[in-house]
């Protein structure tokens, strides 16, 4: 069992270790041609409004956090 738990904790690990940094942009065309050159896939991020509360709270523990 412990070996099971410590091949699973260096794998996790080695993926971890090749985790890249995300680059913001705000324009769809440039990020789109962009995905398409680099053959990866794209997260679209659309802002709420000051008036829904769960904006709010994705504002507050997601988006500005480091």
């Amino acid at each position: 069992m412990k070996r099971a738990l410590l091949i699973l904790f260096v794998t996790l690990a080695s993926f971890a270790a090749q985790a890249q940094e995300l680059e913001w942009h705000t324009d769809v065309a440039k990020a789109t041609a962009l995905s398409q050159k680099t053959k990866k896939p794209l997260l679209l991020f659309f802002t709420g409004s000051d008036w829904c509360g769960w904006w709010m709270k994705v504002q507050k523990e997601v988006r500005n956090t480091p």
